[in-house]
């Protein structure tokens, strides 16, 4: 299982406080995928997330119902939150975000993704072949949905997303 790391940082406006909420709504992701693939959660009545609960989400790609169930792992407001992924389309997923106060109406905003797909050789082909440029499209999408979410007056220039492998671990070696 070969296991990638993709890593952005970006600068919103908004307080520590105010951006951490905005984030660890769970449906904040709804907000952040582009509205074809039907991000929608499943998991009723939760505004904000805390350590170990599970959110049910159900997407399409490609007219394909995927569902995927996540773990909160921990959070430490309004710096952190770590979700791990229980059930769902990777043999791997980790994301940390992190959120770090820039001045008093800026905050650095801060992801880690550590993802592998499953299906060993197969997997690798439909990743080098589709599965790096979606992900890329996706983030790029995340990022410049949140410039013009969280700016009066959204940089011009895209952001860009960087998919590297990531370093093996003693388990992979």
């Amino acid at each position: 299982m070969k296991v990638r790391v993709l890593k952005r940082t970006q600068m919103v406006l908004g307080s520590l406080e105010d951006v951490f909420q905005f984030f660890s709504n769970p449906r904040a992701v709804e907000i952040l995928t582009p509205s074809s693939m039907q991000f929608r959660l499943l998991t009723e009545d939760l505004d904000s997330i805390e350590d170990g609960v599970v959110l049910d989400y159900r997407f399409r790609l490609y007219s394909v119902p995927i569902r995927w169930q996540i773990r909160i792992e921990s959070v430490d407001p309004p710096n952190s939150f770590v979700d791990v992924q229980e059930n769902g389309p990777f043999a791997h997923w980790k994301h940390t975000q992190s959120f770090i106060a820039a001045g008093a109406n800026a905050t650095e905003v801060r992801d880690r993704f550590e993802f592998a797909l499953p299906y060993g050789r197969v997997g690798e082909f439909a990743y080098r072949t589709y599965v790096k440029a979606l992900i890329r499209q996706l983030f790029e999408y995340r990022a410049n949905k949140m410039d013009v979410l969280m700016h009066p007056n959204p940089p011009r220039k895209p952001a860009k997303v960087q998919v590297k492998p990531a370093s093996p671990t003693k388990s992979q070696q």
